[in-house]
């Protein structure tokens, strides 16, 4: 018999029985008037529309009245019948033609099936005729239908259902309980979807779905309609009529419904006698054989049957000579099938269908603990009935009607282990009793696992070779258990050991990157310095010869010259970006406007065609990023994806932004639909002077935009389909996420200040004199009073003689190792300070501007600009 599904499994099966419900045709006009008063002549009209049913009315009144007019024929047949018991037999055809029209009629199962349900039927309509002949219409009715949902699911298994019903299961046990193990629900639940989809009487519904049901469970239903127990009633009747499966606890449900519907027993066996003959009358109106003969025949058959399981039974119970030899054969059996299975509840299942086929009545269990013992989870059964089984502090949690003789066998063993584990480390602790057997294992030092079988029949263990089978099946459990816990070791430990493998692979790869990416940045260090003072030098002297120059053609050429010069030095600041990325001065910002900021920065880039689309979500937290590196970023990701979409001539770009999963990430996407990057490059587009031909020549502009993301904390990612669209994804950590980099103590050198003898402009103080002189040349251009120094030292004596409104110096000039920047801003805090820097001090930019520093200058200078800068910062009064 088919063990239960994991709980997936189910969950598909219990699905696919919904959709197949929607999927029903409609029901009977009639089903909708079952429950209202409907006139006798617009029924009939009804039924002899269809022309199948009213041949079947045709056929069975020929055979009561011979020699009659066809409409006459029809007409006298349903004059036999009550509105009731017609719409009884409409839906009856109904279910039969749209769930079983397309399986042959005299299928075992099909026949099986409306048997037992006209049975019924005319059962329930004989026991309400004895108290209430007004619902004797309506109890028929609900007796031909109280079992369509067998129909539906032998529709949708008809294999399965058919296995079912052949089983020897199914002559002890509620066909139920076999339905939810193999379907995942029972007829009586599916008959009342079914039903309910076609908006049937509630009636017709309670009949299928609780005719089951003790009579306790249901006793605000039978207060309501006895129609119900009616239909309850009749199918114990029907099933006992016809030798069908009954259960131990039908007597005393019988005796229940009658007492609850006020029949006596006599009358009721007085119904049970006359279900074959009534039965007999109306067979052939549904296509059933009317011989009573064979009625009794195919009782007979199953009664056979019902004997012969008996004495197996007894044969087993007195333990016949076959029984080991049977025992063993079965345990062999099984035993290479446990070695196979690899979860937990394989195991459980193979060990209860083991233990249902050698002792199909009894009850048993096998639960496994992982920690001592002190929670056991696993499964109990009553023959092929099975559940859940949970073991907490030494008490079973087992439904009482599941396996009864389980719960105290379980507790004393338990408590025997218990007792006794101070004293002794057995494996297994084995004990019998009149419960029946249980065995208790060590499976590991933490693992235990508990085994029972509930025997009331003591004989049984008077064969030494049973009970060496018993054992043996709960070895084989407690050691596939065992086996399926080291498994699950061994294959925790692989993962942690794969996963850190591959972390010392990824570590391992980053290092030779960021020692390759060390070389190749102290080379590019060393070159841009090299080539940043000479190309100071040109710019500083083109910028004067242009601005004394009248010719505009040698303006022109000069301003070429400018721009060239500029290329050159935003190309060198790419690559002294990458080889000493400068640290980042956060400030708090919201990263929408930053975005909003730097779209008119491209706009000039972007061709005819091309759209840039904002979905910026409101009320973000702010970010604390560098606004200066973070627009470069974001320019930098836009002019590619621009240089993206070119190509295509039309296409956009869509720029998101929102709040991380876990909300402590703002994360901006950039996507267009450009050609897309090729798989195998998308691993190298970070990486420094790889280009695939786009902006940036150097192949440095990703690799900056990745090293500012890092340097704020933050993540850069790409992701794209070639031919179709590119996305870049930048996560940054919001302002409460972010941690402020500690700025550094700056060493004072505090000299006393004497008088001041006069007030002058500017102090320069630079070291390389070709560039000291060039500035100093720019800003006496400008109006501006200058004296231009070489080192820390005469720029401290200047300092000391002269009261200046502003300095510009070198942010490497030190004196006795103490900077002369840290010096001057302590000395004299009225002077206002600008600092030049070059690439190889660009990171101490945060430092200087925490001194209190008003700008920071970069090499090369532009000296135009740089003037402006003074002027600003003069007329504004920032100094002294």
């Amino acid at each position: 018999m088919t063990l239960p599904e994991p709980a997936s499994d189910a969950r598909q099966r219990v699905r696919s029985l919904v959709q197949a419900i929607k999927r029903l045709p409609p029901p009977p006009v009639l089903l909708a008037q079952a429950s209202s008063k409907v006139s006798h002549n617009s029924i009939s009209r009804i039924i002899a529309q269809d022309g199948f049913l009213t041949q079947r009315f045709i056929a069975w009144e020929k055979n009561a009245r011979g020699g009659m007019l066809e409409d006459e024929i029809i007409e006298k047949a349903m004059a036999r019948f009550g509105e009731a018991d017609l719409v009884g037999f409409t839906l009856e055809h109904h279910v039969h033609r749209v769930l079983l029209g397309n399986f042959t009629p005299d299928d075992p199962v099909i026949v099986g099936l409306r048997s037992h349900s006209l049975a019924c039927a005319v059962a329930a309509r004989s026991l309400a005729e004895q108290i209430d002949p007004t619902l004797a219409g309506q109890a028929f009715a609900c007796g031909l239908v109280h079992d369509c949902g067998k129909a539906l699911l032998f529709r949708l298994h008809p294999e399965r259902y058919t296995l079912i019903t052949q089983s020897p299961d199914i002559q002890r046990k509620d066909t139920r309980a076999l339905e939810v193990i193999n379907f995942g629900l029972d007829h009586a639940v599916v008959g009342k979807w079914m039903l309910e989809h076609w908006k049937a009487p509630s009636s017709i519904i309670n009949a299928a779905w609780l005719h089951h049901h003790k009579p306790a469970a249901v006793r605000d239903s039978l207060a309501r309609s006895a129609v119900l127990g009616l239909v309850a009633l009749g199918d114990i009747l029907a099933r006992n009529v016809m030798s069908e499966a009954l259960r131990p606890e039908d007597h005393d449900r019988t005796k229940r419904l009658a007492n609850k519907l006020g029949i006596a027993e006599e009358i009721v066996l007085l119904v049970r006698h006359g279900i074959p003959e009534k039965y007999c009358a109306l067979a052939e109106l549904i296509g059933l054989d009317p011989n009573i003969v064979s009625f009794y025949r195919t009782s007979l058959a199953r009664a056979h049957q019902s004997i012969s399981r008996h004495a197996n039974e007894r044969t087993v119970r007195r333990g016949e000579p076959n029984l080991p030899q049977r025992f063993l054969s079965i345990v062999g059996r099984f035993g290479p099938r446990l070695a196979l299975a690899v979860a937990q509840a394989e195991i459980f299942n193979l060990i209860h269908s083991c233990i249902s086929e050698m002792l199909p009545e009894y009850q048993g269990c096998l639960a496994f603990s992982e920690n001592a013992g002190s929670a056991f989870e696993g499964v109990a059964w009553n023959g092929q009935t099975n559940c859940g089984l949970r073991i907490a502090e030494g008490r079973p949690e087992i439904p009482p009607d599941t396996a009864p003789l389980l719960g105290d066998l379980i507790e004393n063993t338990l408590a025997e282990h218990a007792a006794a584990a101070h004293r002794s480390q057995e494996g297994r602790r084995e004990r019998f009793s009149k419960q029946g057997y249980a065995a208790l294992f060590n499976v590991d030092e933490q693992s235990r696992c508990i085994f029972a079988i509930g025997i009331d029949e003591q004989p049984f263990f008077e064969h030494e070779q049973v009970l060496w089978c018993l054992r043996q099946i709960a070895d084989l459990a407690c050691a596939h258990l065992g086996r399926l816990k080291v498994l699950e070791t061994l294959t925790t430990k692989s993962e942690e050991l794969s996963s850190a493998l591959s972390r010392l692979e990824k570590a391992r790869d980053r290092e030779l990157r960021a020692e390759r990416l060390s070389a190749i940045g102290h080379a590019a260090a060393g070159t841009a310095q090299e080539i940043n003072n000479p190309l100071s030098i040109i710019s500083a002297r083109t910028q004067l010869l242009e601005r004394q120059e009248s010719d505009p053609q040698k303006k022109r050429s000069l301003r070429q010259m400018l721009t060239q010069v500029e290329r050159i030095t935003d190309t060198m600041q790419n690559l002294m970006d990458f080889a000493r990325p400068p640290q980042p001065v956060f400030e708090r910002t919201s990263l929408n406007s930053l975005v909003e900021e730097c779209l008119p920065l491209v706009g000039g880039h972007a061709r005819t065609g091309v759209s840039i689309v904002l979905h910026l979500a409101e009320d973000l937290p702010d970010v604390m990023v560098d606004q200066a590196q973070m627009k470069r970023l974001i320019v930098n990701l836009l002019l590619n994806a621009l240089n993206a979409v070119e190509d295509r001539g039309d296409g956009h770009i869509t720029i998101t932004t929102r709040l991380g999963l876990n909300g402590s990430r703002i994360v901006l996407g950039l996507r267009d639909t450009g050609s897309g990057i090729p798989r195998e490059m998308l691993p190298r587009v970070f990486d420094p002077f790889f280009t695939t031909g786009g902006r940036s020549p150097l192949g440095l502009g990703l690799s900056v935009c990745h090293g500012i993301a890092s340097n704020h904390h933050g993540s850069l990612d790409v992701s794209s389909r070639e031919g179709e669209w590119t996305e870049f994804t930048l996560a940054l950590p919001t302002r409460d996420q972010m941690h402020r980099a500690s700025n550094s103590d700056v060493s004072a050198f505090m000299q006393h200040r004497p008088p001041m003898a006069m007030v002058c402009d500017v102090l320069v103080a630079e070291s390389d004199p070709a560039m000291r002189d060039s500035l100093a040349l720019a800003l006496e251009q400008a109006g501006h009073q200058v004296d231009a120094v070489a080192d820390a030292a005469e720029a401290l004596d200047f300092l000391s003689q002269f009261e200046y409104r502003l300095a510009v110096m070198n942010i490497d000039l030190s004196i006795a190792e103490v900077p002369l920047l840290a010096t001057a801003l302590k000395t004299f805090p009225q002077m206002a300070v600008v600092a030049l820097v070059d690439a190889q001090s660009a990171s101490r930019i945060p430092e200087a501007m925490a001194l209190g520093v008003r700008a920071c200058a970069r090499k090369p200078i532009h000296a135009a600009s740089l003037a402006e800068r003074i002027d600003s910062l003069l007329r504004a009064g920032k100094a002294g």
